[in-house]
């Protein structure tokens, strides 16, 4: 009981800071990291749904950061970003579907595929020596999309790993924060460049999960041995 209520106190404490902090792309994430909670413990999860997982996560990354280029020109567009400038005080584009456009259109087709160079930085007067506020799109720009495919493999490498115990309550949590953590990148550029502390904290923490894989497979071996 009292871990449950720990657990359900620290939620609301990070859900109300989140929000009065204005920070709306680490609100959405941490939400979507509950409810995907919420969804493993509710329902068990087949570790090969979960493992096939990756592959839709990462399609839908892609075609939300295409939507969200071309996000201004929807009907809906105007109403929502109200509410958004009501509760946070901000547009909910913030620029970026502009400064995304503008980095494939700053890039060549060559440069696509090998990149342009690691430090490379938007050119668009408000974004200069800032970041493309999207770890994905300053990856193919950087290091081209030989780069990116290197970090999917690397996250799928890791995702598969964690798909080995998806009914174990901290790899279940892991999962979900993992999630959280490919959303997030969409919208900002943690993992690999600024802000290295932030980015640090997300690699330590699917790291966690890897140490988790460890301990079960280790105990999995005891067991057996004690059984024989």
């Amino acid at each position: 009981f009292y871990l449950l209520a720990e657990f359900i106190i620290s939620i609301l404490i990070t859900t109300i800071v989140t929000f009065k902090s204005g920070t709306r792309t680490a609100l959405l994430c941490f939400l979507l990291t509950l409810i995907g909670f919420a969804v493993f413990r509710i329902k068990k999860m087949n570790p090969k749904f979960v493992d096939k997982m990756f592959y839709v996560v990462v399609a839908g990354l892609f075609i939300m950061t295409f939507f969200y280029i071309h996000i201004s020109e929807i009907s809906w567009f105007q109403t929502v970003n109200e509410l958004s400038r009501k509760y946070f005080d901000k547009n909910i584009n913030s620029s970026r579907g502009l400064l995304w456009q503008s980095a494939f259109q700053e890039t060549t087709f060559f440069e696509i595929i090998f990149g342009r160079g690691t430090g490379t930085l938007p050119q668009l007067e408000r974004y200069k020596n800032s970041s493309f506020h999207n770890t994905y799109i300053q990856l193919i720009v950087q290091n081209g999309v030989i780069g990116l495919l290197l970090l999917l493999f690397i996250f799928r490498t890791l995702w598969k790993k964690l798909c080995k115990y998806t009914n174990d309550i901290v790899i279940q949590f892991i999962l979900c924060c993992f999630l959280g953590i490919l959303l997030y990148n969409c919208f900002e550029c943690k993992l690999l460049q600024n802000k290295a502390f932030l980015g640090a904290v997300q690699w330590v923490l699917i790291s966690f999960g890897i140490i988790r894989i460890r301990l079960l497979e280790n105990k999995q071996k005891a067991n057996g041995y004690v059984s024989l």
